[in-house]
């Protein structure tokens, strides 16, 4: 055996190189080849092999044979109402209850166990199962003592409060997701600070299915205040204003998504009585509020990091033009702005209201966001990332080329109208030219706009357009009437491969724009089987010349 393998930082490198994350089974089975390759690799072998395990299957078949079995799952290949996901085909279970003696194995293994991940839709593990894990585990802190990283992605009521099994004081960090019930990620959450005093990242996902009254839930008691590690904390759920400020003074964070069912204004009176620096190190920063009011001063007023480069400001409730503008400059006034990367405004809750009620959002003039209103964000010259979601965007082709010329930087634009009730964008194809004569490493466009008006082909292509390389094209509800032409139009832009092209399905209220969308959607996959054909065309045209 070379030298070298005496030296375990060396074998141990070898070892994470073959294992990679975990997911793959040849993955696995390499590291288990090489472990038995050697006995001098055994004890390393063993190490990565149970370093990271994506469900108890495993850790089940170690224990005695005649304790567990394996049967088909009746309701196998059935949705469990998330997209793309159906029932796994098989079940493990417990054929009787685990005694103390059969738990030797497991607990063995489990101890080298450090991150661990839960996904429902690939695990073969009911709540029944659960429960004896519960009631007969080793009296221990958690079945995985020196856990450090958990992911659990459970949707299932009777199964999602059983995460608490595997939460220790080693974890530092923490995904959960998924849950129909926000109590369940609630009592979670309130025992957080006691359990894991090391935690540095905390991520929850949003539920697949967001009630009406989502922001009325009560508010956690989330223990956010004795968690004083964090380096990211994405809470999508509301929050106190005093859980904010404590996380306002974290000196390591980084990244928050924070929400809040109170006013900006109350949340900026408890911000002003702070005397450290606030939000000192944060990069990315994602702020909700029930309703976005004209405020006195900003959460953007308070932020003393130097190294501010991603925003995201939403709201559940469509705001108003001027209040918009007014968060927009104190924005554009912080000394980051000029670097900021990403901006994100989304206004997108009230159309889950209107969708339930069945009837369009009311024509109010002073939520119209024109240009004028968002006129603050063209001095961020270096933005990359732009997205815009409200019923209530208007732009059209002028609007478009200013907000090009501007912030020629540009790789990823979405101007999304949030609820689709038959708006006619009064964005053209002609509208797209100075676009992308601005912005040359824009890949990715999501916008509606207006493809029945004919646009004519230049004899030869605009000067900068030759390094366009358009990748993802989204056009969301947009009406069309030539497919072949658009294809033609569209083909100047995409000198690479053909974009991916996406017609969004979105909401339908009556037949008549059920029946255009339909018709729309044909037109533009024969513009997207088109596209391939018009680009070769065009390169054939171009290495004549």
């Amino acid at each position: 055996m070379h030298r070298c393998f005496n030296v375990t930082e060396i074998l141990r490198n070898i070892f994470e190189q073959a294992f990679e994350d975990g997911k793959s089974r040849c993955c696995r089975k390499a590291v288990w080849s090489l472990s038995v390759a050697c006995r001098a690799f055994r004890t390393v072998g063993r190490e990565v092999l149970w370093s990271e395990l994506h469900g108890l299957e495993s850790l089940i078949k170690c224990m005695p044979d005649d304790l567990w079995e394996t049967d088909g799952n009746p309701f196998a290949g059935e949705p469990v109402g998330i997209p793309d996901v159906k029932e796994p085909d098989t079940l493990i279970s417990f054929a009787r209850s685990p005694a103390p003696e059969d738990w030797v194995q497991f607990e063995y293994r489990a101890h080298f166990v450090k991150r661990f991940s839960w996904h429902q839709c690939f695990m073969q593990i009911d709540a029944e199962t659960f429960r004896k894990i519960s009631l007969h585990r080793p009296r221990t802190v958690c079945l995985f003592p020196n856990l450090q990283e958990l992911c659990w992605k459970e949707w299932r009521e009777d199964v999602y409060d059983y995460v608490n099994l595997f939460i220790g004081p080693k974890i530092t960090r923490l995904e959960l997701g998924q849950a129909e019930v926000s109590e369940d990620i609630h009592s979670v959450l309130r025992s957080l600070g006691a359990k894991c005093p090391l935690l540095e990242e905390l991520n929850i996902e949003k539920p697949y299915f967001i009630h009406r009254s989502y922001h009325q839930f009560a508010v956690p008691s989330v223990s956010i205040c004795a968690l004083n590690r964090l380096r990211v904390a994405n809470i999508p759920y509301p929050i106190t204003v005093h859980e904010v400020v404590h996380l306002a003074t974290l000196p390591a964070l980084t990244e928050a998504q924070l929400m809040l069912n109170s006013t900006q204004d109350e949340l900026c009176t408890h911000l002003s009585a702070v005397t450290i620096p606030l939000f000192p190190a944060i990069r990315i920063l994602r702020i909700s509020f029930v309703s976005l009011e004209s405020p006195t001063l900003s959460i953007f007023n308070f932020i003393n990091s130097t190294h501010l480069e991603t925003v995201h400001l939403s709201s559940l409730e469509y705001p108003s033009a001027n209040v918009v503008y007014k968060h927009l400059e104190v924005l554009s006034q912080h000394p980051c702005a000029t670097r900021m990367t990403t901006l994100d405004l989304s206004f997108l809750w009230d159309c889950i209201r209107f969708s339930y009620a069945g009837k369009y959002p009311a024509d109010l003039p002073m939520r119209i966001l024109k240009l004028d209103a968002l006129s603050p964000l063209l001095t961020m010259a270096r933005l990359q990332d732009l997205t815009i979601a409200s019923y209530y965007l208007d732009f059209d082709d002028d609007a478009l080329a200013t907000l090009a010329a501007a912030l020629p930087q540009l790789h990823t634009l979405k101007l999304i109208p949030d609820y689709y009730a038959g708006k006619v964008s009064r964005v053209t194809l002609a509208g797209l030219i100075p676009l992308f004569q601005h912005c040359r490493g824009l890949h990715t466009l999501r916008l509606a706009l207006d493809a029945r008006s004919a646009v004519g082909l230049p004899a030869t292509l605009p000067e900068g357009l030759k390094e366009v390389r358009l990748t993802a094209l989204d056009v969301e509800d947009s009406p069309i009437v030539s497919p072949e032409a658009v294809a033609a139009f569209l083909a100047m832009f995409c000198h690479g491969a053909a974009p991916q092209l996406v017609f969004c399905a979105g909401y339908h209220i009556d037949a008549l724009h059920l029946r255009q969308r339909a018709e729309f959607a044909d037109l533009w996959g024969k513009v997207e089987m088109l596209l391939p054909l018009f680009i070769q065309t065009w390169k054939l045209a171009l290495e004549a010349r």
